[in-house]
């Protein structure tokens, strides 16, 4: 902005001067208030806020997605000290994790999971290691496949017969 070229040669009143800088599009601001900032300062600025929000918003979702699996390895964990609790019962380990979900159901403020545990292993006896059958050996009985053809033996008139007189007579030997 030239002032010679507002003012021209001569002097302007206040209300002369108003006029030419508002005919020219001039914008006057007093800067000793301080509300002046530089077009480039504000501009910058602004671009720096800008990207602090942006990275400020992403970094905003890598810790919801951290929290999240914070979470979930948090309740994987207790799930599985849960169930070690249920085996060190004696819970059968086909039953424990439906154990230890339904004993997680019964505990509240006064009833801690251990004391639900006690009660509902009395109650449901049927899901302790105890209760399962115990693994046999397979015996194994050999019985003599020929068999003539007149059945074997008097009185028998049938292969079939005979085979099963020799399944029951190795049944009883068990």
């Amino acid at each position: 902005m030239e002032l010679k070229e507002l003012f021209g040669d001569g002097a302007l009143t206040a209300e002369e001067f108003e006029a030419k800088v508002t005919e020219k599009g001039y914008k006057l601001a007093d800067l000793s208030t301080g509300e002046y900032v530089n077009k480039n300062k504000f501009d910058r600025l602004q671009s720096d806020f800008d990207k602090y929000k942006a990275d400020s918003d992403k970094k905003g979702a890598e810790y919801e997605e951290i929290v999240k699996e914070r979470d979930a390895l948090k309740a994987e964990k207790q799930e599985r000290v849960l169930i070690e609790k249920v085996a060190s019962a004696k819970v059968g380990s086909a039953f424990q994790k439906f154990v230890a979900s339904e004993v997680k159901q019964k505990v509240t403020d006064k009833v801690t999971f251990d004391e639900a545990l006690a009660d509902y292993v009395k109650e449901n006896p049927q899901y302790c290691e105890a209760a399962e059958k115990p693994q046999t050996e397979n015996t194994i009985f050999r019985i003599p496949s020929q068999i003539a053809g007149d059945g074997g033996k008097a009185g028998e008139t049938t292969p079939n017969a005979y085979m099963n007189n020799q399944i029951r007579a190795a049944s009883k030997k068990t």
